[in-house]
C-alpha cells in the first residue's frame, strides 16, 4: 500500500555533506598557501603580489637634534627601507633649510636588496639666522621627503 511519502532505503544524514564541502574548504585553503597554489590565483585574477614601496624615515623621531647654539653640527639619523620585489638604488639628499634659504649638507646613493633597510647618519653644520631651521631627507626616487624642524636657541641682546 502506497502512503505518498516516498521511503529511501538508505537514508544520507546532513553532515556527510557539511562534512565534505568542509574538507574541499580545508584542501583548498591549504594549497592556496604553496607556490603553485599562488600560481592558479594568479592566473584566476583571484591572488596578486604585494605592492612595491619605499620608505622614509627618521630613525629615532623622539629624539630629533634640539639646537644648543646658534651655530652647531647635528647629526641626522634617517632610515630607507626597501619594501619591494627588486634591488633600488636610492639617491638621497640632507638639507639644512631656513626662510627660503635652502643648503645641502649631504649626499649619497645607497643600493638596497628587496626587503632590506639601512640607517644612515649626517652632520648638518646649522648655523642659525632664522628663529628655526627645518632638517630635510630627501630621495630622488621615488620623490619622498621628511622635515624636521628645530628651534633655534634665543639670541640675548
Amino acid at each position: 500500500m502506497m502512503t505518498g511519502r516516498s521511503e529511501q532505503a538508505h537514508p544520507t544524514p546532513r553532515w556527510r555533506g557539511t562534512l565534505a564541502a568542509l574538507a574541499v574548504v580545508v584542501l583548498a585553503v591549504g594549497l592556496a598557501q604553496t607556490s603553485a597554489g599562488h600560481s592558479l590565483l594568479r592566473k584566476a585574477g583571484l591572488f596578486e603580489r604585494p605592492a612595491s614601496y619605499t620608505t622614509l624615515a627618521f630613525q629615532h623621531p623622539q629624539s630629533l637634534p634640539q639646537l644648543a647654539s646658534a651655530q652647531t653640527d647635528v647629526p641626522v639619523s634617517f632610515v630607507i627601507s626597501n619594501v619591494g620585489r627588486t634591488p633600488r638604488t636610492y639617491q638621497w639628499t640632507l638639507s639644512v633649510a631656513q626662510g627660503s634659504q635652502d643648503r645641502r649638507v649631504a649626499t649619497g646613493s645607497i643600493r638596497l636588496a628587496p626587503g632590506h633597510r639601512t640607517a644612515l647618519t649626517r652632520a648638518a653644520h646649522v648655523v642659525c639666522a632664522q628663529p628655526r631651521v627645518s632638517l630635510v631627507v630627501s630621495l630622488v626616487q621615488p620623490a619622498e621627503s621628511i622635515h624636521a624642524w628645530a628651534a633655534c636657541p634665543a639670541r640675548t641682546r
